[in-house]
């Protein structure tokens, strides 16, 4: 037991290591990754037309689009990933990013897509990743 204790907490600690070492770019990539992965799971209308306009039609056509459109490739500085309701902000913070893909990954599929929907519904951490 203290052995898979011990094993969880090391790699817990090079997953924040690893993420806090994430270049923008990468961070970039991580949060789409995040958010087309989410859609295709928790969307009930993949299949309409409005929704494979916004998202393509497979999660990885979705990644491809908006990498793209929201520049990961060309992001350079930290406060460039402070986008959406953290626009303006300048002082990225990479715990508060590894708590905000966490929570959002542990919202039930409905609460995902309410706080798409409505910003005031994200995780705390999602809010406050740039100060």
């Amino acid at each position: 037991m203290r052995s898979t204790l011990l094993a969880g907490s090391v790699l817990l600690a090079l997953t924040t290591l690893g993420c806090a070492s994430a270049s923008p770019d990468e961070v970039c990539r991580q949060m789409v990754d995040q958010l087309c992965e989410r859609n295709f799971e928790c969307r009930t209308d993949k299949d309409t037309a409005v929704f494979q306009y916004a998202y393509g039609a497979s999660a990885e056509e979705c990644k491809s689009r908006f990498y793209v459109s929201n520049g990961c490739a060309e992001r350079t500085e930290d406060a460039q990933n402070c986008v959406g309701y953290n626009a303006g902000k300048e002082d990225f913070d990479a715990g508060r990013f590894e708590e905000c893909q966490e929570a959002l990954g542990k919202l039930a599929c409905q609460d995902y897509v309410n706080q798409q929907n409505d910003p005031k519904l994200a995780p705390a951490a999602c809010r406050q990743m740039c100060g």
